[in-house]
């Protein structure tokens, strides 16, 4: 699925590569509602929520960031991206 979603060829996924887009801009008010409708077809799942974490972090929002790098690890504990981000902040 992380393949198809580069690619933007999963069906629902097209938008992840708008929605982090916006985030790399810095853009977390802009790119949260997106975010929301993902996460409602995939509840807490790691990777989006560390995406999401990313948006954030380029929007100087750090509470933002930490609550949803919290969110990521309690679904999965090893989440390898989330845990060399929360380790170089």
């Amino acid at each position: 699925m992380k393949i198809e979603s580069l690619g933007g060829r999963h069906k629902d996924l097209k938008m992840l590569t708008k929605v982090n887009a916006l985030g790399r801009q810095g853009k977390y008010e802009k790119a949260g509602p997106i975010y929301a409708e993902l996460r409602e077809k995939y509840p807490r799942h790691p990777g989006l929520l560390y995406n999401e974490s990313l948006s954030h972090l380029k929007g100087k929002d750090g509470t933002g960031t930490w609550k949803l790098l919290e969110e990521s690890l309690q679904e999965c504990s090893n989440y390898a991206p989330t845990v060399r981000l929360m380790n170089r902040l």
